[in-house]
Parts: structure tokens; sequence; C-alpha cells
């Protein structure tokens, strides 16, 4: 699921964008903590997008993955960053809310940045950005939701015939 999570990210990314270069990185040690960037690297300072499977929680465990990966991202020697993009398939909560535009106005004034150098995608952000690029059926796959739906109508219905049948005889 994390998979498909980036890939779908990296899918929708690279419609955003289509004039840039985008690109998922293969994790490993010293990724630069990258999981898509978006420019030409090594040449040109590129957008970095995190993406961070938390599906239920969003507390203190997940506060330190954030600013790992930002840390990671803001210090790294191999590019220059341009922007910071934290993707999660969630709504997050006021408490969440507040800790996480705390700590992104603490980044900002630590880092002599503007306010849209790190930005917040979540769930129901990417479920609108899904649609307006029409990846939501791609992504969630609801073309063969819908076949797999009618075939078991067509089975249920041919079934219930049967039944039909085998009782009037």
């Amino acid at each position: 699921a994390r998979a498909a999570f980036e890939d779908a990210c990296e899918t929708l990314y690279r419609k955003m964008h289509p004039n840039e270069h985008v690109s998922q990185v293969k994790v490993k040690q010293g990724d630069g903590g990258i999981d898509i960037f978006i420019g030409e690297f090594g040449v040109e300072p590129i957008t970095v997008v995190q993406c961070k499977f938390f599906l239920k929680s969003f507390d203190k465990y997940q506060h330190s993955q954030i600013r790992k990966s930002f840390n990671t991202a803001i210090t790294a020697n191999t590019y220059e960053l341009k922007g910071w993009t934290l993707c999660i398939p969630r709504l997050i909560d006021i408490g969440e809310t507040a800790w996480w535009f705390n700590w992104k106005h603490k980044m900002i004034n630590k880092h002599s940045k503007d306010k849209t150098f790190i930005k917040l995608t979540n769930g129901n952000e990417l479920i609108d950005l899904f649609k307006e690029y029409d990846l939501y059926n791609q992504v969630f796959r609801m073309d063969d939701s819908v076949k797999l739906s009618e075939i078991h109508e067509e089975l249920l219905h041919n079934e219930m015939k049967d039944t039909i049948s085998v009782k009037n005889m």
C-alpha cells in the first residue's frame, strides 16, 4: 500500500508538472530524504515531495519522521531545495493541525523561507487532485471495481434464475 501510494503521488505530480522532470527515488540509505522530486536534480533547485503513509496516527512518532525527512532534505549537499511537500492519505484533526502549522512556521523562520516553501497535501486534497487530473479511476481502480460488480450481479442473477427453474420443475 505504501508503494502504491507513492506511485499514485508520482503519477499525480507528473500530470501537475508536465513540462518538468518528475521522478521517484529508489528507497535506500542516502536517498537524500526524497520520495519524489520535481526539477532537474543537481542542475537546478528541486521540489521534494515526501509521501508518508500515515493512516491512523499523526502523533509523536509521525512528527519525528516528518522532522527527520525535512531535515535530511533541507541540509542535503547533493541538491538545493526549492520547496518541500508532505503528502498523507488522511485528514488531520485540530490538534494535529496545530502541531503541523507550528512546526511549519518554526522551519520557515529557521531557514528564512516564505510560507509556501513547506506544504501539506492531505487525503481530501489528493482525491480532488486525482479527479481534477483525471486519475481517480486509475488510482483507485474504479473501472475494475465496476466490472467486478457487474460480473457479481450477473452471477447472482443467473443463480437466481437457476434456483427458480429448479423450483418450477
